[in-house]
C-alpha cells in the first residue's frame, strides 16, 4: 500500500455527504470496510477484538437517512476504538488477557459520544499492554504492523487504531495520549491526530487512567476536516471556524537529542507549507 493510494480513501466527511444526496449509503460503505477488514487484517493484525452487531447497525443508519432523520453527523461512519477505552458488548482489554475476559455493558463518555453522533464501532484496535510503549504488541493479541510494510510498527500506542485507518478498515478512530501515543502512529502512518487540551473531552466510566490527567482522548483521521468534526463531537460541541491568525508551536529537535537527517528535512519541508 503507498500513501497516494490511502489518500483516494473517502474520509467521514465526504461519506457523509454521499449519504444525504443518496450517492452512497451506510450498508454499502459498510461491507466495503467489511472485505477490506477480511483482505488486510491477516496481515496486519489491528484489531484485538471485533463487533458482530454492525450490519445490522449499518441498515439502520441507512434507513435514518432514507427518512431524513439521521441520528448525528456521523450516522453510519464505521469506527474504531482503541483498546483501552469502554465499548459496551466488547472487551477492554488493553493488551492484557485477563482484562479481555470481561465484557463491560456500557459505554465510557467519549465512545457513548461517537455513538451518540451515528458513528459505528466496528471493534477494538490493538494496544501495548496498559498502552505505555511506542509500538504496539502484547502477550495476548500479537504484533501490530504497519499497512505500507508490514516489516515496520505503526507506533504506539495507538497502533491498532491507525493500522486499521491507514489500510482502509475504518474511516476513523479514537485512540489516548498521554506521550505521544495518538501523534507518534498517525505521523508513522500518515495520518492526522489530535491529543486534544486537558479538560476538553469529557472522560468517565472508563478504565483507571496510568498517565491521570495527562491522558486525553483525541481523533486519528484522513483530514484536517475529520480531524476538526470528530472533536467537536468528541468534546461535545461543534468546532467554529477561526478567526484569527493561527500559531503553531514548531519543534524540530529537543536539545541535542539525535535525529534522522531525512526526518528533519521532511519537518523543515512541513513547517513551508504552514507557513504558506
Amino acid at each position: 500500500m503507498s500513501l497516494d493510494t490511502m489518500k483516494t480513501l473517502p474520509d467521514a466527511t465526504a461519506l457523509i455527504d454521499a449519504f444525504g444526496t443518496g450517492t452512497s449509503d451506510p450498508v454499502e460503505v459498510m461491507e466495503r470496510h467489511l472485505g477490506t477488514i477480511d483482505q488486510r487484517e491477516p496481515g496486519l493484525n489491528a484489531f484485538s477484538a471485533r463487533a458482530a452487531d454492525v450490519r445490522d447497525l449499518a441498515r439502520a443508519a441507512r434507513d435514518r437517512w432514507q427518512a431524513g432523520t439521521p441520528l448525528g453527523p456521523l450516522d453510519g461512519v464505521p469506527v474504531i476504538v482503541k483498546d483501552n477505552l469502554v465499548s459496551a458488548g466488547l472487551p477492554a482489554a488493553w493488551g492484557n488477557p485477563e482484562l479481555g475476559r470481561r465484557v463491560p455493558d456500557h459505554d465510557e463518555k467519549p465512545v457513548a459520544a461517537l455513538r451518540a453522533a451515528g458513528a459505528i464501532v466496528l471493534g477494538k484496535g490493538n494496544t501495548p499492554e496498559f498502552a505505555v510503549e511506542g509500538y504496539t504488541a502484547n502477550a495476548a493479541f500479537g504484533v501490530t504492523r504497519n499497512p505500507f510494510d508490514p516489516a515496520l510498527t505503526p507506533g504506539g500506542s495507538s497502533g491498532g487504531v491507525v493500522a486499521a485507518v491507514a489500510s482502509g478498515m475504518a474511516v476513523a478512530g479514537i485512540g489516548t495520549d498521554g506521550g505521544g501515543s495518538i501523534r507518534r502512529p498517525a505521523g508513522y502512518t500518515g495520518l492526522w491526530g489530535l491529543k486534544p487540551g486537558i479538560g476538553s473531552v469529557p472522560r468517565g466510566n472508563g478504565l483507571p487512567q496510568v498517565l491521570l490527567d495527562f491522558e486525553t482522548v483525541g481523533p486519528i483521521t484522513r483530514s484536517a476536516r475529520d480531524l476538526a468534526l470528530f472533536h467537536g463531537v468528541l468534546a461535545g460541541r461543534p468546532v467554529r471556524p477561526v478567526t484569527r491568525p493561527a500559531r503553531i508551536l514548531a519543534v524540530g529537535r529537543i536539545a541535542d537529542a539525535p535525529c534522522d537527517a531525512s526526518i528533519r528535512a521532511a519537518f523543515a519541508e512541513t513547517m513551508d507549507r504552514l507557513r504558506a
